[in-house]
């Protein structure tokens, strides 16, 4: 007996195979930066939290210089979002604390592309390869959205809080 299925039946179940096309993942990311006014005794590190029983977080230290609070939470938004593009994941949402991060991404990255990565006051963007490089790697292929969140609302923000505590205490210093 031969059983005829619509076309757009099939076009569904194709696709409802792989749960990661509609999965919208949620990752929790967070800087620190102990002494963050000081230029010589700083200690940066990040976090980064998806679930409980995930082999994807991470924390460490910042790997290069200048440590502070702001590049910390940008690296950390760099490596999740690099993570899940290896992983396969397709429909990412960062959660963070950091205004900074998304109101970056939001809103002032477009205004800085547009005014040769300059800000109001005239003055050159700070971090702007490693804005430039998060830029690239959400626009190639991954939906990323950002959502900022109240420090220490939810679980996730708290354990990227403390492993990005743990990773800044790692950091060494660079001549």
């Amino acid at each position: 007996m031969l059983t005829v299925i619509p076309r757009t039946l099939v076009f569904i179940r194709k696709f409802s195979l792989s749960t990661k096309c509609f999965e919208k993942k949620i990752v929790y990311t967070d800087g620190a930066c102990y002494n963050n006014n000081k230029n010589k005794s700083r200690l940066a590190g990040y976090g980064i939290y998806w679930d409980e029983n995930s082999d994807l977080n991470l924390s460490g230290p910042l790997p290069n210089p200048p440590a502070t609070n702001n590049r910390a939470e940008l690296f950390a938004v760099n490596v999740a979002i690099k993570q899940a593009i290896k992983e396969g994941i397709h429909d990412l949402k960062i959660r963070t604390d950091s205004e900074f991060v998304v109101k970056t991404f939001k809103y002032w990255i477009y205004k800085w592309k547009k005014n040769d990565w300059k800000r109001s006051n005239q003055q050159e963007v700070k971090n702007k390869e490693l804005i430039e490089e998060i830029d690239v790697a959400r626009n190639s292929g991954i939906n990323v959205a950002f959502e900022h969140i109240p420090r220490a609302s939810h679980v996730g923000n708290s354990r990227a809080n403390v492993m990005a505590r743990e990773g800044a205490k790692k950091y060494q210093f660079s001549d």
